[in-house]
């Protein structure tokens, strides 16, 4: 199933997340010098946070270049399986590389 819904048409009243940002108080940007920061709701995955951040038209192999940055600057927060962050912990935004391609 595409988009990891159980396929068919969503259900009636359904609207899609929020995309984190310092307007939906998701992510909050850093002061000088420090990162921006986003809380882990129920149901985020790291796949499902590097495609919020990359934006709806992100293609998947895009989002799949990109969660592991995610992981990788969040590495002391979430431990050793990055399969599983926990609602609550706050995790560093990483910074989205200029190159589409990367």
């Amino acid at each position: 199933a595409c988009g990891g819904h159980g396929g068919g048409p969503p259900a009636r009243g359904w609207r899609p997340r929020k995309v984190p940002s310092a307007e939906t108080g998701l992510v909050r940007p850093g002061r000088a010098g420090t990162p921006a920061q986003t809380t882990v709701q129920a149901g985020d995955s790291l796949w499902s946070l590097a495609a919020a951040q990359l934006g709806p038209l992100a293609a998947d192999a895009r989002i799949a270049a990109h969660w592991p940055r995610w992981y990788e600057v969040n590495r002391t927060v979430i431990g050793d399986r990055p399969d599983l962050i926990l609602p609550g912990q706050v995790l560093e935004v990483p910074e989205v590389p200029e190159d589409p391609g990367q």
